[in-house]
């Protein structure tokens, strides 16, 4: 596939790249994501893990942005797997958030990378007016902007 496909760069080769991308788009939606979902409910993957998610989504040609979808086709009943995946999404949008703070606190030495992953921590894991913010707004946007 042309990484080029429906951008002024692939303008020249549109006509063949553009099909074919639309067709691979299309197909991830309505059969791969759709089996590996399947899969997970068959138990016949070995994810218990995130990084077991991580490396079989990968196996399957999935990236891990479509978590929301793979959670889509898993029946409400499934509960235990469906939390499991959307753990995953807070997760990983939570260690971004993360990593944003301790760059934007970079030139602060030690000191303040230490200072913003205690602050950081505290507000993710205590009971604060910050931490309900994060869990009621803040997390939900951002798993949304991300997935």
């Amino acid at each position: 596939l042309s990484s080029d496909a429906y951008s002024g760069f692939g303008r020249h080769g549109a006509e063949k790249h553009n099909p074919e991308v639309a067709e691979a788009t299309r197909r991830l939606f309505e059969k791969v994501i759709p089996d590996f979902a399947a899969a997970l409910i068959a138990g016949s993957l070995p994810v218990t893990t995130s990084a077991q998610l991580r490396d079989e989504m990968h196996k399957a040609g999935i990236n891990m942005r479509f978590l929301p979808h793979v959670r889509a086709c898993l029946p409400t009943h499934y509960d235990r797997l469906r939390t499991f995946l959307l753990t995953d999404m807070v997760t990983r949008v939570t260690k971004n958030m993360l990593r944003r703070r301790l760059r934007d606190h970079k030139a602060q030495g030690d000191a303040g990378y230490y200072q913003t992953l205690t602050e950081f921590l505290n507000i993710v894991f205590g009971r604060s007016k910050r931490a309900d913010y994060l869990w009621t707004v803040k997390l939900p946007i951002e798993v949304h902007l991300k997935f």
